[in-house]
């Protein structure tokens, strides 16, 4: 039970975020004194907010190259600067939404997870708010390909991003017999792919999975997208998800090393990358 301090806070919390739902143009000052507001229009207003209070590299704090999070467009942490939202309530009126919406949210499940960004701490959906899981754009999720928590991860009735990556990667030091060939085809058989196993948000515009291997397994992996592009994926109101007709191919150069104890060495990865989108109504009920 929560103690009557525990109580006071979370219905403190609860008053602010119920008072700044309210915040509008007609009870904000108009702040015309200022030229952001009297001077500028609305459009260029607009870009100065979104490259203030959107989510940007920190290119002052690189990442190590040979670490598992490290690789292209995941170079450097990502930080959120909501100083601005602090200013005025006008301001915050006009900017609330954007630190969430412009924010890609990363997650890393199974083993991997112990290589996470250590300069983040990821969102939990529970504790979304209701106008926040409205703005919740961009979730993008790493993962080994023996990992099984992906339905359990989703489940939440609060995940509801519009855009969803998952990047299932497996390379040389997963290739042993545990975790050879013949996993990969029985997790990547008929499973992800059914209809109805995993019921994914109906806010979903796509779903974008990267294929992830080493070079050394391209024929398993064009032998994998042949099947993966007869996938159907469904959503929770039964409208299906099929996978588009092309697909985009991109290659990447890891560093593998021990940092002090073994020099590092390279290995390539091919990336290959299937995109879903919903189906239109009338070819949904066909």
């Amino acid at each position: 039970m929560l103690s009557t301090s525990g109580r006071e806070r979370r219905i403190a919390a609860r008053k602010v975020r119920r008072s700044l739902t309210e915040i509008s143009p007609l009870n904000s000052h108009p702040q015309m004194q200022s030229p952001l507001f009297s001077i500028l229009p609305p459009e260029i207003r607009n870009q100065i907010f979104e490259l203030a209070v959107s989510e940007h590299e920190d290119s002052t704090r690189p990442y190590d190259p040979t670490d598992n999070y490290y690789r292209p467009g995941h170079c450097f942490p990502k930080v959120i600067y909501t100083d601005l939202l602090r200013t005025c309530r006008r301001v915050y009126y006009e900017t609330n939404t954007i630190p969430m919406s412009s924010a890609t949210h990363c997650f890393w499940l199974g083993t991997i997870s112990w290589s996470r960004d250590p300069n983040r701490t990821p969102l939990r959906f529970e504790s979304l708010t209701r106008k926040q899981q409205t703005d919740l754009n961009h979730v993008h999720v790493f993962m080994a390909y023996y990992c099984r928590a992906f339905s359990t991860f989703i489940s939440p009735q609060q995940f509801r991003p519009k855009h969803l990556t998952i990047t299932i990667s497996w390379g040389p030091q997963w290739s042993d017999t545990r975790y050879g060939n013949d996993y990969i085809q029985q997790l990547f058989s008929a499973g992800w792919g059914s209809t109805g196993l995993t019921k994914f948000p109906n806010e979903l515009e796509d779903i974008k999975i990267e294929f992830e291997a080493t070079k050394d397994w391209k024929g398993e992996l064009d032998e994998l997208i042949k099947r993966v592009m007869l996938w159907r994926f469904e959503l929770r109101d039964g409208t299906d998800m099929v996978a588009d007709e092309s697909t985009s191919v991109r290659s990447w150069t890891r560093q593998r090393g021990w940092r002090r104890t073994k020099p590092p060495s390279s290995y390539e990865f091919l990336v290959v990358t299937v995109t879903w989108r919903r189906l239109a109504s009338a070819e949904n009920k066909d």
